[in-house]
Order: C-alpha cells, then sequence, then structure tokens
C-alpha cells in the first residue's frame, strides 16, 4: 500500500511508516525514563532550571508516544 504523498516525494511503504512509528515509540518511552530520572534527582537540590528540562523531557516523551502508538494502532 503507498501512502498518499506530494508526487516528488519518494513512495513509503506503510511497512516503513509502522517502523518508524515504533522506533519513535522507543524514544518517547526513552524520554519519559530521563525526565522522571531528572525530576526525582532534583527533588534534593530544587533547581528551577532541572525542574523544568525535566518536565520538557515528560511532555516530549508522553506527546511522541500518544502520537505515536495512535498511528501504529489505527493505521490503515
Amino acid at each position: 500500500m503507498k501512502l498518499p504523498i506530494p508526487f516528488y516525494w519518494p513512495k513509503l511503504s506503510s511497512e516503513i511508516v509502522q517502523m518508524g512509528n515504533i522506533i519513535f515509540i522507543i524514544l518517547g518511552s526513552i524520554c519519559i525514563l530521563i525526565g522522571l530520572i531528572i525530576l526525582l534527582l532534583n527533588r534534593r537540590n530544587g533547581s528551577e532550571i532541572q525542574n523544568n528540562v525535566g518536565i520538557g523531557f515528560l511532555t516530549v516523551g508522553i506527546l511522541s508516544m500518544i502520537n505515536n502508538l495512535s498511528q501504529y494502532l489505527f493505521w490503515n
């Protein structure tokens, strides 16, 4: 099955898209783990910058997981 993308892009098969979704699901879970580790280690110091970085990693990881997991599950 070929994706409906512009004619000047190469044709992508659905297997490549599904593999990309799996890769970004893994990267999203890694970002979530990094964010949790930063936030847990930051409880002692209380640095505002480290807190923002941890929240940023968590946000990117959660959004990546939601996006790619929904694409993986509902891809036709």
